[in-house]
């Protein structure tokens, strides 16, 4: 295990409406006010997304199971944005609900806005957490270093 103290910095408060990318909004937000590392928080409902909902079997590195859905689910998600290089990424978990049917997963492609999402930035400053890739994993994994924030 490793941890970094941060502090609390600015906060965003966002809506996107109806046919919105949600995942391209965060990032045209972290990349315009150039937010160092952050928590999002988002509330409402996707038209469709793209998410993986685990790994296929167990194994380093995982295959990613994917699930697309293009029905409106309500969502409620958290994520963790930090900077790999020159660009943030943001790392969404989501509960995806429609009727009695939910599942969990990463939303990674294709966040599309159904009606509304509230969402909330809370940027995270002094830590030097970044992303790098991980050659065991093939993942982009928080670590922590010499990498000055951007």
């Amino acid at each position: 295990m490793e941890y970094k103290e941060a502090k609390l910095n600015r906060s965003f408060i966002i809506k996107f409406d109806h046919g919105e990318d949600v995942l391209a909004g965060i990032k045209t937000i972290v990349e315009k006010e150039k937010v160092e590392a952050g928590l999002a928080f988002l509330i409402g409902a996707l038209d469709e997304a793209k998410m993986v909902t685990g790994p296929e079997r167990q194994e380093i590195p995982p295959e990613p199971h994917w699930i697309t859905f293009d029905d409106g689910r309500e969502i409620l998600a958290i994520g963790t944005i930090f900077w790999e290089g020159d660009e943030p990424k943001l790392h969404l978990h989501s509960a995806a609900g429609r009727g009695d049917h939910t599942f969990a997963g990463c939303i990674r492609e294709n966040g599309k806005v159904f009606l509304v999402v509230e969402a909330v930035i809370l940027e995270m400053t002094g830590s030097g957490a970044v992303r790098k890739f991980d050659d065991a994993s093939q993942l982009s994994l928080l670590a922590f270093g010499e990498d000055d924030p951007p």
